[in-house]
């Protein structure tokens, strides 16, 4: 982060969550607070009206904007609840390793991509035309991209432990076959999942299971990898699979340690963003310092000598 400033994202490391994914979390939570409060105050949720995707306005009235703006809006506490528990229990791991530029654009771009094949598939009369809210087409794209980036990640579908390739597969069929009953956006979630592919086909030259590489971004650093048979893991070298669970947890403690070292060195530079005592002991720490996050980054805290996460803790406490 430059200057001093803080974006509402930022606040989302306290909790392990990266930026693009807390800053949706809040718009989300926020749009469905407005829809309350307005439908308390007047009987009426024009936020609704106004956002809600339906192909008689987007397309034959020219509305383009529910395209996108649909993809904020839920039905219901519980519509809202499940999708926003996906985007963090999935977009969470993609975004610390994709970055949060690439992650917001493929977020965006599958919520867009459900309201399109929407659109054509009502265009073409094989299905009616009906309002449609919710940010499953996203989720869905998001559940594609982490399936295949870790096929072997175990994620329970219905209280059924499967492997994340497994439940890509599932969901995908649900979708194409309309499980669940005509109350249920299926074209937005199988949209979101075809145009999560293209994308991630289109920015990984064809290997969509790497992190896709922006025009004018770099790739995700860390250790974003197709897992072979051995499975889910994060190993620093020693091949033992992990649970998702404890993933998530060695994930979050490497976002709040790397934070709070973000902190601490600002804090350590002067003005103009110089470090104080040209070539001082000071300078050197920071170097030192510097030089271990880039080794958490790549090999994660597992992979700290006792001296050097000595050097961690103490830095961490320096005000």
């Amino acid at each position: 982060m430059t200057g001093t400033g803080r974006g509402i994202g930022d606040y989302g490391a306290r909790f392990g969550i990266g930026p693009a994914v807390f800053t949706l979390l809040i718009i989300n939570g926020g749009v469905f607070v407005l829809q309350y409060l307005l439908q308390a105050a007047g009987g009426r949720d024009y936020v609704f009206e106004l956002g809600a995707y339906a192909t008689s306005h987007a397309v034959y009235k020219l509305q383009f904007w529910r395209f996108f703006s649909y993809m904020f809006l839920h039905g219901g506490i519980g519509h809202l609840f499940f999708n926003m528990l996906g985007l963090w229990l999935f977009g969470s791991r993609l975004e610390a390793i994709w970055g949060s530029r690439t992650f917001t654009w493929y977020y965006l771009t599958c919520g867009v991509g459900g309201s399109v094949l929407t659109a054509g598939i009502t265009l073409i009369g094989l299905q009616g035309d009906a309002p449609m809210v919710g940010a499953s087409g996203a989720v869905f794209g998001i559940l594609l991209a982490f399936g295949l980036a870790f096929p072997d990640a175990v994620i329970f579908v219905f209280f059924i432990p499967m492997k994340a390739r497994i439940a890509v597969v599932v969901f995908g069929l649900m979708a194409l076959l309309g499980v669940g009953g005509t109350h249920i956006a299926h074209m937005a979630h199988l949209g979101g999942m075809v145009t999560g592919f293209l994308f991630l086909w289109l920015f990984t030259a064809g290997h969509p299971s790497q992190p896709p590489r922006l025009p004018g971004g770099k790739r995700g650093r860390g250790a974003f990898r197709s897992v072979s048979s051995t499975g889910y893991s994060q190993t620093g070298g020693q091949g033992r699979s992990i649970s998702l669970g404890e993933y998530l947890r060695r994930s979050f403690h490497r976002w709040r340690t790397r934070m709070r070292l973000t902190v601490v060195d600002s804090k350590r530079r002067g003005p103009g963003g110089s470090r104080p005592g040209n070539g001082s002991t000071g300078g050197r720490k920071g170097t030192r310092v510097d030089e271990i996050l880039e080794k958490i980054s790549k090999e994660g805290l597992q992979s700290l000598t006792p001296e050097e996460q000595d050097i961690l803790r103490r830095a961490s406490r320096k005000q």
